[in-house]
């Protein structure tokens, strides 16, 4: 994802986003947009990696109706959404500049953290969507 793009979710969420996720993009953000296209958008249900995607994915949730926003009521106000686990969680780093991928899901259990780094999580996302 380019600057410009981290800048639009940034405005569209009206949220900072942690460092982690600005280095993580600016440094690979392009790798995983080809990455994804080759996999034929496999990659896409682990980390999204436009700003439109990230946008839809985190306004979707947000809305009052969405079990997510039901279960755990202004989770944005600490996470950004960028993918899903697989298991009807979402995968998330968190607005507090704490470092890690962590999930949170509308089944009520307690955010927990994945990965400690959201380097580590890319690493294996690829590997997973490689994997089909």
């Amino acid at each position: 994802m380019t600057e410009e793009g981290l800048r639009r979710v940034e405005g569209g969420l009206a949220i900072t986003l942690p460092q982690e996720y600005w280095e993580l993009m600016r440094s690979r953000g392009a790798e995983l947009k080809e990455t994804n296209a080759e996999l034929g958008g496999r990659l896409g249900a682990f980390i999204e990696s436009s700003a439109n995607d990230l946008l839809i994915l985190n306004c979707r949730e947000r809305r009052a109706d969405a079990a997510m926003a039901k279960a755990m009521p202004k989770w944005w106000k600490q996470f950004l959404m960028f993918g899903t686990d697989g298991r009807g969680g979402y995968c998330c780093v968190r607005l507090d500049g704490a470092s890690g991928v962590w999930r949170i899901s509308a089944d009520g259990a307690a955010p927990k953290k994945q990965f400690d780094s959201l380097s580590d999580y890319v690493d294996h996302a690829l590997q997973a969507a490689r994997k089909g």
